[in-house]
């Protein structure tokens, strides 16, 4: 059975207006914990960014379509996310950052996900991966353009592409693909795999024909989807499924209360870092 999601209105950080995928259920998304869109061309709803704040437990993966992001952490990282770019931070046993729009007019357009970590990897050191456009591989023919930012993309007109990231237990996979015409995927059978529609209209053929639109998000029920579109621009996320419990309060994610109750002490006694 298909199991179609919608984006819904929200805000985050310090009043940015985003359109959230957040299910209650966290296993219908699993390994992933939250997918948020952010686009628009009024400065007002998102020049005021994502002040300082912590993290424990999951991977934080941000993707700029349009638009510049500049990132500072406490572990001296920092950085600005381009058009095209990737940061991927592994909060770990705990980071605190801050994330600031370059921008002071224009368009700014793109996603924050969350990925869940495996219980033994929760408190492992913080990472930061900084991901430039020329980075990221591209497919273009004459029916879609792909970005593979993540994991192995097999189409059935190219050959594979690996992305960037790899060889994380999770095996996450997310491509961003502009579609003119029709993609013909194949995928892991033990992956979750998900389309989000950020504009035009979509038809995707797996185990039934479903429609979606922008904002709308379906889990893929077959290993061979098919995608089909005169103009749309569509994310395609997957990942193996933890099956671990999920614990989330604000920015930290875990496996029992107690571990989130101890996270909130390191937090507030300056001890969530190191």
């Amino acid at each position: 059975m298909n199991i179609k999601l919608t984006a819904q209105h929200a805000t985050d950080g310090a009043g940015v207006k985003i359109q959230r995928v957040m299910p209650r259920d966290f296993s219908l998304l699993d390994p992933f914990l939250m997918i948020d869109e952010i686009r628009s061309s009024d400065a007002a709803d998102y020049m005021a960014g994502f002040p300082e704040h912590p993290h424990r437990g999951f991977e934080t993966i941000t993707y700029m379509i349009e638009g510049a992001l500049e990132h500072r952490d406490s572990l001296g990282n920092s950085g600005v996310v381009e058009s095209g770019g990737v940061q991927w931070m592994t909060a770990g046993r705990g980071l605190i950052h801050e994330e600031m729009p370059k921008l002071r007019e224009g368009q700014f357009h793109g996603f924050q996900v969350w990925l869940n970590l495996p219980a033994d990897e929760k408190m492992q050191p913080g990472v930061y991966r900084d991901l430039s456009a020329d980075q990221i591989p591209q497919l273009t023919t004459e029916g879609y353009r792909a970005q593979v930012l993540a994991g192995r993309f097999v189409s059935a007109d190219q050959e594979a592409v690996q992305g960037p990231i790899n060889q994380l237990k999770t095996d996450p996979h997310w491509f961003d693909v502009a579609l003119q015409g029709t993609l013909s995927l194949t995928l892991n059978a033990d992956l979750n795999a998900w389309v989000y529609v950020c504009e035009g209209e979509l038809e995707v053929q797996s185990e039934s024909i479903n429609r979606l639109s922008a904002h709308e998000m379906m889990r893929l029920d077959s290993v061979n989807p098919v995608f089909k579109s005169d103009s749309a621009r569509i994310q395609i996320f997957a990942g193996r499924p933890l099956g671990e419990p999920v614990v989330q309060h604000g920015p930290f994610v875990m496996n029992t209360a107690e571990q989130i109750n101890q996270a909130i002490r390191d937090f507030t006694q300056g001890r969530l870092v190191g």
